[in-house]
């Protein structure tokens, strides 16, 4: 009995050991592969969209500049996949990697979601497009029709402004055809809204901020759009307050 113990026990053993030599052996031979022209894919290959106002290849050149990553990489490389994630995550432009995909052979296929430029605000000594998360995207990004940020007090907005504007303009972004919003501005009661009719919106504290005074922001919101069209002065702060109260 004890024969057929050590027997078995050392047929398992010795087959667990052929187990791992082939795993050896085909990692070995798999890195040595690496270096195969055949798997090898040139950072400006990759597969990719191309954020506004930028072309793919400029974009791609960012981003391995930013990541200070090779000229070249393999689809053999067990790690690719999770470094390029990462590397494309630093870019302003990059709000969330969806998708890394390398091989089969000489492909390497990223999806992305882009950030959304929704206010206009003062960058240094320029003008920059800023996302609703209050993220300064690249000077390539578009400002045409966004709504400009103005601030009364100071020469350059400070962080927590540009924050607190973005995080409004990002919740009117979906109905910015029909507000058509030129400015956003602070003032000594909330923030203001000058509508390209000449209407101008007192709408309040920003989105998140609380307040329990307040409509919630989608009244706000509904009650905008309904008085948007006719003008004037729409005072969205508190229901039932007369205008310029």
């Amino acid at each position: 009995m004890r024969r057929l113990i050590t027997t078995a026990v050392l047929t398992v053993v010795a087959a667990a050991l052929v187990l791992v030599g082939f795993i050896l052996a085909g990692r070995q031979f798999r890195s040595r592969l690496q270096n195969d022209p055949r798997y090898l894919v040139s950072f400006q290959e990759i597969e990719c969209p191309a954020p506004p106002g930028s072309t793919r290849i400029e974009f791609l050149h960012e981003v391995q500049f930013l990541a200070e990553l090779p000229e070249n990489l393999s689809t053999l490389d067990d790690s690719v996949e999770s470094q390029l994630r990462t590397s494309f995550a630093r870019h302003s432009w990059v709000e969330k990697v969806d998708r890394v995909q390398s091989g089969p052979g000489r492909r390497i296929h990223v999806e992305l979601t882009f950030r959304k430029p929704v206010l206009a605000a003062a960058h240094g000594n320029s003008i920059r497009a800023v996302d609703a998360n209050g993220v300064v995207l690249p000077s390539t990004a578009p400002v045409i029709d966004l709504p400009r940020l103005i601030e009364a007090t100071k020469p350059a907005s400070s962080a927590s402004t540009i924050s607190d504007a973005a995080r409004l303009a990002g919740f009117l972004h979906s109905d910015r055809e029909q507000l058509r919003i030129r400015e956003i501005s602070r003032r000594d009661k909330g923030w203001h809204l000058l509508l390209e009719n000449g209407a101008l919106a007192l709408w309040g504290e920003a989105p998140g901020s609380a307040n329990s005074k307040e409509p919630s922001p989608e009244l706000k919101r509904d009650m905008l759009l309904k008085k948007a069209p006719a003008g004037g002065l729409i005072d969205l702060r508190a229901t039932g307050t007369p205008p310029g109260k």
